[in-house]
């Protein structure tokens, strides 16, 4: 790959390992008070609403920060905190930009090893038509 398409690559990396984050983030009070709904049987808010409270502040606090790393001044802070979710989606990306290029390439060869079966018939086509034309003629 050119050196645009590395940097591109990086950002569709980081954004993606940025938006990853923040959903899973997001879904945390969620799932929480799922599972406090379901563990208890009395009726009313699920779960103790202190507790759901700030674990929605960490989820606005880590929000804040997929934001903040968006940014390209916050490059060494997102390399530090994000280094191993971004090596994961990483390795994701690049394993599905290889299949894509592969099959790319496959499906290319395949067209052009029918495109050139296609001029060889035609050719053939043509040599078979010519000989029959110069069968027919008469002789002189």
């Amino acid at each position: 790959m050119s050196h645009q398409q590395l940097k591109m690559m990086g950002a569709i990396i980081k954004n993606t390992n940025l938006a990853i984050i923040g959903i899973l983030s997001s879904f945390t009070p969620e799932i929480y008070a799922v599972v406090n709904d379901i563990a208890s049987d009395s009726q009313g808010p699920p779960g103790d609403p202190v507790v759901l409270s700030v674990i929605l502040a960490i989820d606005g606090l880590v929000n804040c920060f997929c934001v903040y790393f968006c940014f390209h001044f916050a490059k060494e802070e997102y390399s530090k905190c994000c280094k191993y979710s971004h090596k994961c989606v990483s390795s994701i990306c690049n394993r599905l930009a290889q299949r894509s290029m592969k099959k790319k390439l496959e499906k290319d060869i395949l067209q052009s090893q029918r495109n050139d079966q296609l001029v060889m018939e035609k050719h053939i086509h043509i040599q078979h038509d010519s000989t029959a034309i110069e069968v027919t003629t008469p002789a002189q």
